[in-house]
């Protein structure tokens, strides 16, 4: 084989190996098809805080943004976050000393999950912190009831119980909630659950503490279900030291003569787990002891039971078959009467269903409808559509649901295609809904908030009645009042938390702050420190609700308007005869003023003030002007100065024969109501001179510019005065 052959081999040697090769190599894209990206935050959460702070003490806060599984998630950009507290409230810090500067709102990175600040409460009592980002923003974050105290709850305890306890029959037992000092903590606001070895016991739910009702004190009713010793538990469940406990309480028992299931529901579907839970009642219908055990048994097959044995406090079934079946307790010793209770399993396939929209935002009062749609293709389908445990909203309304069982918390029925539910809340309410009997791969919130009812909002001035009122520059102020009403459930003034409701206004001007100084009002002071860049344009304030404009019934802003008025700005001038001329007796001078509008604003029909000592103002014209200017009091009409305009005025004035009276003349200019716009300024001229020698040789002789008015004089003193007199009509000169 030559040279030429083996190179033809390998090269079809590399063509063969190239797939390979290829196969064998990652490629550049292939690192990112396992990428998972970040889901967006939905919502913001205070993380875990003590039920009781102190007053005045600085305390650690943190606002986490999570997405809709509850993880923590960041946002990407950065998002500033109001503050607020219910009750008298307290103020935010930016540093654990809580003494610098207080803040309203804190800026969560885009980067971060959750950011930190500090508390100090301000009042006594339950309390609300809450946290926002605006209303088109994540849902709300709100904390629960915290309990602003003097001094914090160190023990519980338990008032005396009686003497002698029956078994079936309640006893009140009264818990107190105790300082370090022995003292009632009357603003406990912990949940207390109660425990007992007696598992026939009939025990309170969970109880949260209410400062304002309870005020460290509450009775509960108990009752023991079995005869003999048997002790008593009430416990704090966020915080174990906390305990009140009753070691040997002697129990004295009735037997029981019947059985009954309760909290079984009368339909439910296969393989879903259901709690429930027996009462021993005697002869009187009293809870009374069990003596045997207790037996269950079901005609589904399939189905998990409880397992025989004492009375418990609760039991739970789940039915695998379906169709109409029961669950049946027996007493083991034959002294109870047994009991059946029937009950229909339906089918719960896997089956998916998709329900919509995944977020809604309602006013309170307004449905909400929610769409279950089946997405599986397999037909009809039976469901339930849940809210939440603790929450107001109610189905009212259902659409296409057939065998339907309307509960305040639930609705169940069969469906093909599409069903709706409707519900609504007349309170302030952020609430989940679930489905059972299928599967969803979204989570459901609706959120109720009071909203502003625009028919019965008003945003008016306080202190005029104009449409559009003038606003003067600096010294200028007008109030505004805002009033906003609900009409959930009745019409009433609408209470917000503080920051919820704030003020926006047009580029210059300046507005107070906007805390509400009586439940759904609102008022701030306007002001202009500057004139702006075209004072001719109107400016707008309007109210925000969660940085949402309010509307008016037509749907437009809900705002008012303001007119700057803005101080004109013109320099004046004036200047007399020139250096060297003289002004002589009688003559008549000619001095120019001149003006210019520096400002913005047209002055129409402004006044030149004239006052002049030792001279009289004959005329004032415009330079270049023919007409004279129309005299109006003490000065004359300038038509209109428009703002960079200068304007030249020429008055004419004849000097004084008196040779010992000083000339002077004083100029300002004002608006067309008298006020005035340039401070006044003077031009003096001094005395006349006369220019002739009047026999003390003191001044040079200029005879013939002065000759006429010296005539004029000697002719006036040679008049024989006292004789003269006006003729009367008709009358005749006969001398």
């Amino acid at each position: 084989m030559n040279q030429a052959q083996r190179r033809r081999l390998r090269m079809r040697c590399l063509l063969l190996l190239a797939p390979l090769l290829v196969a064998g190599t990652p490629s550049p894209f292939s690192a990112t098809r396992g990428l998972v990206l970040a889901a967006a935050p939905t919502h913001l959460a205070f993380l875990p805080l003590p039920l009781e702070i102190t007053k005045g003490r600085c305390v650690p806060i943190t606002v986490e943004a999570r997405d809709s599984s509850g993880a923590p998630a960041s946002p990407g950009n950065p998002v500033t976050i109001k503050l607020g507290a219910s009750l008298m409230g307290g103020t935010y810090f930016a540093s654990n000393t809580c003494q610098q500067s207080a803040i309203s709102s804190v800026v969560l990175p885009g980067n971060a999950e959750r950011v930190q600040m500090w508390f100090k409460a301000a009042g006594l009592g339950s309390l609300m912190l809450t946290a926002s980002d605006g209303l088109f923003g994540m849902i709300d974050a709100l904390s629960v009831p915290l309990s602003v105290v003097v001094s914090p709850t160190e023990r519980l305890a338990f008032d005396p119980l009686p003497p002698a306890v029956m078994a079936g029959q309640p006893i009140n037992i009264t818990v107190r909630a105790l300082t370090g000092q022995g003292f009632v903590a009357t603003g406990y606001a912990g949940t207390i659950r109660f425990t007992s070895m007696d598992r026939g016991a009939v025990l309170p739910q969970d109880y949260t503490f209410n400062p304002s009702v309870d005020a460290g004190i509450k009775t509960f009713s108990v009752v023991f279900g079995t005869g003999g010793t048997w002790n008593l538990v009430a416990e704090d469940v966020s915080n174990e030291n906390l305990r009140a406990s009753a070691a040997s309480i002697p129990v004295r028992a009735e037997a029981a003569t019947s059985l009954e299931i309760a909290g079984l529901p009368s339909q439910a579907f296969r393989g879903t787990p259901l709690t429930f839970h027996v009462l021993a009642l005697d002869a009187n219908g009293a809870p009374g002891a069990v003596r045997g055990n207790l037996l269950f048994r079901s005609d589904d097959a399939s189905a998990s039971l409880p397992p025989d044995g004492p009375l418990q406090p609760s039991y739970t079934v789940t039915f695998n078959s379906t169709g109409p079946t029961t669950l049946s307790v027996t007493d083991s010793t034959g002294s109870a009467d047994s009991f059946i209770a029937p009950i229909t399993i339906m089918d719960a396939q896997a089956r998916s269903v998709a329900v919509t929209p995944s977020f809604a935002q309602k006013r309170t009062c307004e449905n909400a409808t929610l769409t279950l749609a089946v997405t599986d293709g397999l037909g009809p389908m039976s469901v339930s559509l849940c809210r939440d445990d603790g929450h107001a909203a109610i189905p009212v309304v259902v659409t296409n649901f057939t065998n339907v069982v309307m509960t305040d918390r639930c609705v169940t029925g069969s469906f093909e295609g599409s069903a709706e539910v409707e519900w609504v809340s007349k309170q302030r309410d952020e609430v989940p809904f679930k489905v059972y009997g299928a599967t969803t791969s979204n989570q459901v919130m609706v959120s109720w908030r009071p909203e502003p009812d625009p028919e019965l909002t008003s945003f008016d001035f306080l202190s005029t009645s104009e449409e559009v009122p003038k606003l003067p520059v600096a010294t200028g102020e007008h109030k505004l009042q805002l009033q906003l009403s609900d009409t959930c459930p009745e019409p009433k003034p609408l209470a917000l938390p503080p920051g919820v409701i704030s003020f926006e206004a047009s580029p210059g001007l300046s507005l107070s702050s906007s805390n509400a100084d009586t439940p759904g009002r609102w008022v701030i002071s306007v002001t202009l420190p500057e004139c702006p860049a075209d004072p001719t344009q109107a400016l707008a304030i309007w109210p925000t609700l969660n940085g949402r404009e309010l509307t008016r019934p037509d749907g437009g802003r809900l705002e008012q308007l303001v007119q700057p008025k803005c101080p004109p700005i013109v320099e004046l001038s004036i200047s007399g005869p020139g250096d060297g001329e003289r002004v002589q007796p009688g003559g008549l001078v000619e001095l120019e003023v001149e003006l210019s509008n520096k400002g913005q604003v047209p002055v129409v029909n402004g006044l030149l003030m004239v006052s002049a000592e030792g001279l009289d103002v004959l005329e004032a014209r415009l330079a270049g002007e023919s007409e004279p200017l129309t005299p109006h009091e003490e000065g004359f009409i300038i038509p209109e100065l428009l703002p960079g305009a200068k304007v030249k005025v020429k008055l004419k004035a004849q000097a004084t024969t008196n040779l010992q009276q000083e000339m002077n003349a004083k100029v300002r200019y004002v608006d067309a109501n008298g006020n005035e716009i340039t401070q006044p300024r003077d031009v003096g001229l001094g005395k006349p001179d006369p220019g002739v020698d009047v026999g003390c040789g003191c001044h040079a002789a200029s005879l013939p510019g002065q000759l006429f008015p010296w005539l004029a004089l000697l002719l006036a003193a040679s008049r024989p005065w006292d004789r003269s007199r006006r003729l009367r009509r008709g009358e005749r000169i006969d001398r």
